[in-house]
């Protein structure tokens, strides 16, 4: 089927309120509602599009949905790892005491301040 076909054959959604308005009948009426009603046939062909077209619509929300959550899921990985960058800095600076040498200390608080910086 072309694009163009199934365009033609593409269901049309209401737009306003009274398009879709419902109404409301009371169970003792129905009851008493004898004559039959003609209902409006779908073929088999129309019914099967109609189903795809639900389920490709449904399909772009759920793509929708996965985009954003890979996104979240981006952004909160990020945020991990700059908070283990922290925990590791609040470490080093916890073992500078732990230093004797001078000259190891020095060193070892320039790596903590350059890796500060960095971030």
């Amino acid at each position: 089927m072309s694009g163009e076909e199934s365009g033609k054959r593409r269901m049309k959604l209401p737009k306003r309120e009274e398009d879709f308005e419902i109404e409301h009948v009371e169970p003792s009426e129905v009851e008493e509602h004898h004559h039959e009603h003609q209902h409006e046939e779908i073929s088999p062909e129309d019914y099967s599009l109609l189903l795809m077209n639900t389920i490709a619509h449904t399909l772009g929300h759920v793509e929708s949905d996965l985009s954003s959550l890979n996104q979240n899921i981006k952004q909160l990985m990020s945020q991990v790892d700059n908070l283990r960058k922290s925990v590791e800095l609040v470490a080093r600076v916890l073992l500078i005491d732990k230093i004797k040498d001078q000259e190891l200390r020095k060193k070892f608080i320039n790596d903590i301040i350059e890796e500060l910086t960095k971030s």
